[in-house]
């Protein structure tokens, strides 16, 4: 085997910069071509990946020798991949790739049976512009030389990409929100040529599902290298939005009313952060006041509801409900004494005596409208039973109050 190998390398030494060998036993006919020798393309582009396959197309083997040439120059080894173990790879990828003017590899086998299919693929990386000729040579002399050699040639182009930066972008349009991803129908041109999606360039998008600035991302494949970025714009959808306030009225209390806002679109309620709130001032005195809610975000809209402040209902106290008087000082003089009456906003009081008081009682206590009440001097003894009104005049925030206490006056 080392000598087969140094006869073809000394063959190749003087051919082109790069070669595969491999060698593999004499086909029964030795006369014939019993290999198929494939490059993947015949046009790449700087980056791309290029496969060349040497298959075997007889049933059984018994010696023989053969490779394939290419421009180290032009392209990077990235792999090889044998058929099986029985097959040894003589130089590794890093030795192919680092290797002088005689090839990279060599693979051999002998007096070994095999069944038609691939002996050899390679994965190659062209790494700059040119023209790359694959070589293939067999040696079907059955012997350790190149006596009786076949030989079999495929051109590869490979060119350098364009750059797809300076190309002009067309068709993006402004479109409404709906919650779904937005995309865009556009036109690639270069140099006054339309760009075909999927072969010449690929879409991508971000920031496309809500209202703002999308960005879409025109990235050049195949022939084309770069990208562009262009943004269009996703507007809010125009609704009206539905509203709800915790509360509808209210009752004054002397403090500022802030019902809390519920916001829907389509039933669907929003997050605080879709919609802005404007009050109107005061909300603490009786009336009406306005709620505003103007939408953000995704959607636009504007939509205002009322609530209101009712009058309050007042509530007033009566002290004392008793009163005790020694007739002995009522003996001699008319004695007196002054109900106090409380109300929730401190609003002034009058006080009279109820019509329906008893009759011996009206005889001798009289009530005045500041709330004093006077028992008439030598008032016999015994209990006497006065109903007194007291009343509060109505305001702005509350309704007038008006309550008939009854006071106990006792003389003994």
């Amino acid at each position: 085997m080392k000598n087969i190998f140094t006869k073809f390398l000394t063959f190749a030494a003087v051919l082109l910069s790069a070669v595969l060998l491999f060698s593999i036993a004499a086909f029964a006919d030795a006369d014939k071509s019993n290999l198929t020798f494939t490059v993947s393309s015949s046009k790449v582009n700087v980056g791309d990946t290029v496969t060349v396959e040497v298959k075997n197309t007889a049933m059984t083997v018994e010696s023989c020798t053969g490779g394939f040439y290419f421009d180290k120059d032009l392209f990077t080894v990235s792999s090889v991949t044998k058929k099986n173990d029985k097959i040894s790879v003589v130089s590794t990828t890093a030795e192919a790739n680092a290797a002088g003017t005689v090839g990279f590899a060599l693979i051999g086998f002998e007096n070994v049976k095999y069944e038609a299919g691939s002996l050899v693929k390679v994965q190659l990386t062209a790494k700059k512009t040119g023209t790359a000729v694959f070589t293939l040579y067999e040696d079907t002399s059955g012997e350790d030389a190149f006596a009786n050699t076949s030989v079999k040639s495929v051109k590869t182009v490979i060119s350098k990409k364009i750059d797809l930066s300076n190309a002009k972008v067309n068709g993006l349009k402004t479109v409404v929100y709906s919650g779904k991803e937005k995309t865009q129908q556009i036109t690639v041109t270069l140099d006054g040529k339309t760009l075909a999606k999927g072969t010449d360039y690929s879409v991508s998008y971000k920031d496309n599902v809500n209202a703002g600035k999308a960005t879409v991302t025109i990235k050049g494949i195949g022939a084309y290298s770069g990208s562009i970025q262009k943004q269009f714009t996703i507007s809010p959808k125009q609704v009206d939005p539905e509203i709800t306030l915790s509360h509808n009225s209210f009752r004054y209390n002397g403090k500022i009313k802030k019902p809390t806002v519920t916001v829907k679109v389509n039933g669907r309620k929003l997050n605080d952060s879709a919609y802005k709130v404007t009050y109107a001032s005061g909300r603490k005195n009786v009336g009406s006041y306005k709620v505003t809610v103007k939408l953000t975000g995704n959607y636009s809209g504007k939509t205002s509801k009322t609530f209101k402040i009712a009058k309050a209902d007042n509530s007033i106290k009566v002290t004392p409900a008793s009163k005790t008087l020694k007739y002995g000082t009522l003996k001699n003089k008319a004695l007196a004494f002054q109900l106090k009456a409380t109300d929730k906003f401190g609003e002034k009081k009058t006080y009279a005596l109820d019509s329906k008081t008893q009759a011996k009682a009206k005889k001798y206590i009289s009530v005045s409208s500041s709330g004093k009440v006077t028992v008439k001097k030598e008032t016999p003894k015994g209990s006497y039973s006065i109903k007194v009104r007291v009343k509060t005049k109505g305001t702005s925030n509350y309704n007038a109050k008006t309550i008939t206490k009854t006071i106990k006056v006792v003389v003994k």
